[in-house]
């Protein structure tokens, strides 16, 4: 009997795709917690597990080795629910899946771990604190320290809910401290200590009060801080001007204040032959006050009415306070005549 050779390309084809898809073909699924592996005692939490290519299966959860749940895929991702957590819920999960009616039952490789804690309000809630305080430069070390009453316990350090960092003290201390390296400004956030006991290493203390690490870019500070001085300086700069300015203008004013005021003499009407001039417009320290003088020869003139001889008189001021102001006359020669005359 001769087999179609159409029949023989189908059934070729389908025993290929069967064979991609079993055994160590099957690609490994993911697994991941939700809301967080640390679950409040008596609280709930979400197991998922996925697979990106095979759909039709079926994923089963293990838990310390030993399968506990199983459950069918729905576009190719299972949920398993545990609700009210107990201390012996803790432990590490993870997962795996084969198609369902699957005459060969294979399965696919097992999932990463992922480790589900429990967190027990009977456990003494840590101290955190760090060092030093303030904000912290690019390059920068901090030191965290966790501190508890209990000895002998493993404390550990996270950040957004993720450990970043355990340590086990000696059976009788009591403190871990964490020396971290600030390298980036991501290392910036709300930092948490908790600890356990040795003997159940799923089981955690409530989570001590938070402390915030605020890193900041040191050229940044350096840009910031020399347009400051720059600005600082310029500044100074401008007030020393000013200063300047009005002391000079000062200067300037008082030297033209203490100048002298000349006015220019004025001859007045002139009484037998004598020219008077007008005061100058100043006064000493001894309350002088000064003329000036016309020092052009006398002259003499006829007198107007005989027998009243004309005089021609110089006039002085002297020092006011010492003594009064004195006139000084002389006859002119024709009343020396007149009077011999007489």
């Amino acid at each position: 009997m001769r087999v179609p050779f159409r029949l023989l390309f189908v059934g070729w084809w389908m025993a290929g795709q069967s064979w991609m898809v079993t055994g160590q073909d099957f690609p490994k699924p993911s697994i991941s917690v939700s809301p967080s592996d640390m679950v409040s005692l008596r609280g709930n939490v979400n197991i998922h597990c996925r697979n990106e290519k095979v759909a039709q299966v079926e994923f089963t959860l293990l838990r310390d080795g030993r399968a506990i749940l199983f459950r069918d895929a729905e576009l190719h991702e299972a949920v398993f629910f545990l609700a009210s957590v107990k201390k012996t819920d803790s432990g590490v999960y993870w997962c795996k899946y084969h198609i369902r009616n699957d005459p060969v039952d294979r399965w696919s490789p097992d999932s990463d771990p992922v480790h589900i804690n429990v967190i027990d309000p009977s456990l003494t809630k840590p101290f955190i604190k760090v060092s030093p305080r303030g904000k912290l430069t690019l390059g920068s070390n901090v030191t965290i320290e966790c501190q508890s009453k209990e000895n002998g316990l493993t404390f550990s350090l996270r950040k957004s809910g993720k450990q970043i960092a355990s340590q086990k003290t000696e059976p009788r201390g009591n403190t871990a401290k964490f020396l971290l390296s600030v390298g980036r400004t991501e290392d910036a956030g709300s930092y948490i200590c908790q600890c356990q006991h040795r003997k159940n290493p799923f089981v955690w203390s409530e989570p001590s009060d938070p402390v915030e690490l605020v890193v900041t870019d040191g050229s940044l500070t350096i840009i910031l801080a020399s347009c400051a001085v720059s600005l600082l300086l310029v500044l100074v700069l401008l007030l020393l001007a000013i200063v300047w300015y009005k002391r000079r203008r000062k200067c300037a004013t008082a030297n033209e204040e203490s100048q002298p005021v000349t006015m220019p003499l004025k001859p007045e009407a002139r009484t037998s032959g004598v020219e008077h001039d007008e005061l100058t417009h100043g006064t000493d320290n001894d309350s002088l006050t000064y003329v000036a003088l016309n020092h052009q020869p006398l002259r003499s003139k006829e007198a107007a009415i005989p027998g009243n001889p004309s005089e021609s008189c110089v006039y002085a001021s002297v020092a006011k306070d010492r003594a009064s102001s004195k006139n000084h006359c002389s006859a002119s020669p024709a009343a020396h005549e007149n009077a011999k005359a007489m």
